[in-house]
Order: C-alpha cells, then sequence, then structure tokens
C-alpha cells in the first residue's frame, strides 16, 4: 500500500497542488528544487527514514524520490483458542501434525470435487456444441442457465461470463445470473491494485444484493445466497464489513439445507468462521459446536477436512 499526504488543487496535475520556493495561493512553499516531491506527509516500512525517501532527489542526474509500499495483511489470521476463550479454560495450541495432514486431505478433496465439477462441465459444453453454440436458437434458459452455472464451478469463469451476459440480456432481472455474475467480478478484484479492487467489489455487491432481492425458488435463493456468502467470507471484512451478512446468507442457506447433513456441516462451519470475523464469538462458537455434532454423525468416507481443519486451528472439540 502507498499511503501520501499532499494538498489538493483542481487544477494540479494528478490534482496535487504544486510547490515551489514560496506559497503562494495556489502553491505550497519551502521545495529547495524543482524535483522536490510535492507528498507533505506519507507512510513508509518499518526502518526507513521519511525525510532520507523524500530527499533522495538529485539536480545531477534529474533523478526523484522512489516511495516504498507498505505491507499490510489483506485478512486477518483466524482467531486460535475460540473454545478456551468461550469456557474460560487456559489456550491450547493447534496440533501442527494435524493441521499439516488435513490439509494434505483437503488438497485430495478438492482434486475429487474440481474432477466431479469439470466432468458435469464437459457433459454441459458438448451439449452447447452441438446445439450450434451458445447463442442457438435451439437452446432454452434453463440449458443456458445449466450450463453457465457448470463452467462457474468448473472454474470457466470466461465462459461462465459468456453465457451470464445472454442470460442477461435476455432478462436483466434473473437472480442465478446475477449472483455468478456478481461473483465472479468479486474475484477478478484479487488481482487488482486496491482501490480499483474496492470498486470492483462494491460493484459485485450491487449484483449479489439485487440477486438475493430477486430469488424465490429454492434454487435461486441457494445460487444467491451461496454467491453472496462466499464473497462475503473471502473479503476482507476490516475494509468491506460483509462478514456478517456472509454469517446470515450461510443461516438462511442452512434452513435449505437440512436433508444433507455433510452439506449442512460445512454450511454451518462457514457461518461460524464469519461471525468470527465479525467478532460475534457466541453465535460463532454456537454454530461450530452445530458442524462438530453433524459431523460425528457421518461415514468415514465424507469429505470434510475443511471442517475439521477449522475446528482443529481453534482447537474445537
Amino acid at each position: 500500500h502507498y499511503v501520501v499526504v499532499g494538498g489538493w488543487s483542481p487544477w494540479g496535475y494528478d490534482s496535487y497542488l504544486p510547490v515551489g520556493a514560496r506559497s503562494k495561493y495556489d502553491a505550497g512553499g519551502g521545495a529547495p528544487s524543482p524535483l522536490t516531491p510535492k507528498i507533505y506527509d506519507c507512510l513508509v516500512p518499518d526502518g526507513s527514514s521519511q525525510e532520507d525517501i523524500l530527499s533522495a532527489w538529485s539536480e545531477d542526474d534529474l533523478s526523484s524520490p522512489t516511495l516504498r509500499p507498505v505491507e499490510m495483511a489483506m485478512r486477518a489470521p483466524p482467531k486460535p483458542g475460540l473454545w478456551a476463550r468461550m469456557t474460560g479454560s487456559a489456550g491450547t495450541i493447534p496440533d501442527e501434525a494435524m493441521i499439516s495432514s488435513l490439509k494434505e486431505q483437503i488438497a485430495i478433496e478438492a482434486e475429487a470435487r474440481t474432477a466431479k465439477d469439470r466432468s458435469v462441465y464437459t457433459e454441459l459444453r458438448q451439449k452447447i456444441e452441438s446445439a450450434g453454440g451458445i447463442a442457438s436458437p435451439s437452446l432454452n434458459e434453463s440449458d443456458i442457465q445449466a450450463y453457465a452455472a457448470a463452467a462457474f464451478f468448473a472454474g470457466e469463469n470466461d465462459s461462465a461470463s459468456e453465457a451470464l451476459d445472454l442470460l442477461l440480456r435476455k432478462n436483466p432481472d434473473n437472480p442465478d445470473a446475477l449472483a455468478y455474475s456478481g461473483a465472479i467480478l468479486a474475484m477478478r478484484a484479487s488481482d487488482e491494485p486496491p482501490l480499483t479492487a474496492l470498486e470492483t467489489v462494491t460493484e459485485a455487491y450491487v449484483l449479489l444484493d439485487r440477486a438475493v432481492e430477486l430469488a424465490v425458488s429454492d434454487d435461486s435463493i441457494l445460487a444467491s445466497r451461496y454467491s453472496r456468502a462466499s464473497t462475503s467470507r473471502a473479503v476482507p471484512n476490516s475494509v468491506f464489513s460483509k462478514a456478517l451478512t456472509g454469517a446470515e446468507d450461510y443461516i438462511k442457506i442452512a434452513s435449505l439445507t437440512k436433508d444433507n447433513p455433510e452439506e449442512l456441516a460445512r454450511v454451518y462451519c462457514a457461518a461460524a468462521v464469519c461471525y468470527e470475523t465479525a467478532g460475534r464469538d457466541l453465535d460463532a462458537g454456537l454454530w461450530f459446536r452445530e458442524a462438530s455434532r453433524l459431523l460425528k454423525g457421518l461415514p468415514p468416507e465424507a469429505m470434510v477436512a475443511d471442517i475439521r481443519l477449522e475446528l482443529e486451528k481453534r482447537r474445537l472439540p
């Protein structure tokens, strides 16, 4: 991150107030050289001198100072020891060997899910291609929507976006298309500079919120709530304050997935993580315990390493 302070001027380059040898109504003063930065204050990395950085200009070679960015974590790490804070017992250290083992299992389970998602996507892509392409008049809206969802879950965001754009041209109030479009837009922010990412995520929530507002059927409610919840869990709460929204979305999802204990445990765990991020430890503890209770009734082959990891990181029983 670059944090700088300068005078504002509607006529200055990049809206910065010029700085010269003497102050005037339209310029700051005190600059010994035309190469002096127009910056009044800035944040510099630990161990660096603001004075040294801002004065590192030279009239001999016409060089200007170079600012160095300050590194800052965009997301706070999970709080360990939630169970200890809730019960008042002494804090315990997570089992690093167990965590390492669970991470390996998560990778295996993720590979299996990816293979399944890609199989569904490949099958639907072949159907689309045999019909003459995504814009073929022989395809109905449900065909295109199923293909868009399959492409989204397979990580084929360009193909998904193409289908979603077509759906939204036909019906701008299609909640599923709005939801997946919002989720894809938010994911793109991860590769953008901070200020651009802020605008992108804000635009994404316009789509996500609209999708939740329009969703009526159970399928559309799940698509819109999952999309907004996963985005709210991923974006930094210190910037967007969306963790509580994510938790509430997951609780709504839970009311529609009670016939699937494995998925319900995952949803409860995700809600707990969001509540914890939002500073709601009691709510977090409640849903972590519910997730843990459901895990005990699942068969050994259930793919739940991601849930077990969240519980182990917090040393929750």
